[in-house]
């Protein structure tokens, strides 16, 4: 169940759920669905069948650590179904892979035309393996959910979680970090390195901080905002978040981070039922990573390998040079590990895609990416849907359809 912000209205809700809607969010009676038992006669149940496509053999290793699966291993995919044929939905299906490891920047592209234009998607991946750059230097701030809905196991990891990152961070690197419920409170009154951050007693036992109230992001998003602005404008700075996303303001949350596009967040969501549409949207929006994961998941090294890659940046100042219209207002810095598809519009007879950026050396590199012919209208929608995206937040004082 969803926290939901706001002082209740005196109408009639507009929906048959649970809650009242509220100056904040007005139709929360419609998103908070009322509970039925699962031997309900007009119970529902949750069927999957699906194909997981992998034409370079980049994957192995397909499981869900939510529900028994069979799969069946084909000619570049592999199909997957749930064991039993059905499930109780009351827990989100999780299908997990490993991935094969690049050795270097690979470049692939796809086309495809439409009457004189042509709409064009180019995938980036970039090596596991990088040398770490101890010149380099950034800006990592945490915004923490410690409301009620986070108390127990999730809570734990989120802690352990927190130290395991600020400790693979560099000696050039800063931490800032807000816990936050119904109301926030900050770590430090600055950005620290992250030697003095882990030498202090409160980080060591930060689990008996404890969990209790609401889940108030915006209030706290607000001030770690404005952290920003006055502590980082002159070096590269990324947001992390750490909640199960149990908000019901989601528009007006995201509305206030389109505000800040060069701002890259990334996004960890903690539940057996996470609010997965809204992180992944705020990770999309912010051209940062979503990580969505169970509380007996891995999740303090899955934590500690994303400030591993954070730390190995691969390219940066992408560019795309020529002709080529983007979908997306900017391009974000590839580090290790990580794939980057750009969306992009040219000229009908464009063949290829030609991409410049900064070495972790300093150094200009070139990338030609010659692209496939392919009949995909995919590839036009893709370009058009980031187009869109890229006026949501102009729209949403409005309204956003």
């Amino acid at each position: 169940m969803r926290y939901i912000p706001g002082t209740p209205l005196l109408r009639a809700p507009r929906g048959k759920g649970a809650m009242d809607d509220t100056d904040q969010v007005p139709d929360a009676s419609r998103i908070s669905t009322p509970r039925i038992e699962r031997l309900h006669p007009d119970a529902s149940y949750l069927s999957v069948e699906g194909t997981v496509e992998h034409p370079s053999y980049e994957v192995r290793d397909i499981s869900s650590p939510s529900h028994p699966v069979m799969v069946r291993d084909g000619q570049a995919s592999s199909t997957v179904t749930l064991a039993d044929g059905k499930a109780v939905p009351d827990c989100d299906f999780v299908l997990r892979w490993t991935e094969t490891h690049a050795a270097q920047l690979a470049a692939a592209g796809w086309v495809c035309r439409d009457n004189d234009e042509s709409f064009a998607l180019v995938r980036l991946r970039a090596p596991q393996d990088v040398v770490v750059n101890d010149n380099y230097g950034q800006d990592i701030y945490f915004l923490v959910d410690r409301s009620g809905s986070m108390q127990g196991l999730k809570w734990v990891k989120a802690a352990q979680a927190f130290r395991e990152f600020v400790k693979v961070l560099g000696p050039k690197d800063r931490v800032w970090a807000t816990f936050f419920e119904s109301s926030y409170r900050d770590l430090a009154e600055r950005p620290l390195p992250p030697a003095q951050l882990l030498a202090d007693a409160a980080v060591q036992t930060l689990e008996n901080l404890g969990t209790g109230g609401g889940t108030e992001l915006l209030p706290a998003l607000e001030h770690v905002l404005a952290k920003v602005s006055e502590h980082s404008t002159d070096r590269p700075a990324a947001l992390l978040v750490i909640t199960d996303g149990a908000v019901g303001n989601e528009a007006l949350i995201l509305r206030r981070l389109g505000q800040c596009p060069n701002l890259r967040v990334h996004t960890f969501g903690i539940d057996t039922a996470v609010n997965d549409a809204f992180l992944k949207q705020m990770a999309a929006q912010q051209r940062g990573a979503v990580f969505l994961v169970t509380p007996n998941d891995d999740i303090v090294g899955l934590v500690a390998r994303l400030g591993q890659r954070l730390r190995r940046p691969v390219l940066t100042g992408l560019q795309v040079n020529g002709d080529w219209e983007l979908g997306e207002d900017s391009l974000p810095d590839v580090h290790a590990g990580e794939f980057l598809s750009l969306a992009l519009k040219g000229p009908a007879s464009a063949r290829e895609v030609r991409l410049q950026g900064i070495l972790p050396g300093g150094s200009a590199k070139s990338y030609r990416v010659e692209l496939v012919e392919k009949q995909e209208p995919a590839l036009r929608l893709l370009f058009a849907k980031q187009r869109i995206d890229r006026g949501k937040p102009s729209l949403w004082p409005r309204r956003t359809i």
